[in-house]
């Protein structure tokens, strides 16, 4: 569990995802957008490091997009909030810490 504060970020790839499906409506997306920022949460852009890790994570069986959260809270020194099994096996192969257990 995330407990007290805490920083929190997200790759700009996985922030436009989170968007595609509130995209379909202008209002539901402006209240997604506005939630998002009311959180507190900030959309870090990817580094070709993170893009080039990314990549790699693929191989750990998850999604390109998936592999650019992983990449970026890595790279981050961040732990990584996910409830995708996948993603967190990835994780914890990749010795990345998970925020959520």
């Amino acid at each position: 569990m995330i407990e007290g504060s805490v920083d929190l970020a997200i790759c700009t790839i996985n922030y436009a995802e989170a968007l595609v499906r509130p995209a379909l409506d202008r209002s539901t997306f402006e209240v997604a957008v506005d939630a998002i920022a009311a959180l507190g949460i900030e959309p870090v852009a990817p580094t070709a490091a993170i893009a080039r890790d990314a990549a790699h994570r693929r191989g750990l069986g998850i999604s390109l997009a998936d592999g650019f959260a992983l990449a970026t809270a890595e790279a981050r020194g961040d732990s990584l909030a996910s409830f995708d099994l996948r993603v967190i096996r990835a994780a914890r192969k990749a010795g990345v810490e998970l925020a959520l257990q």
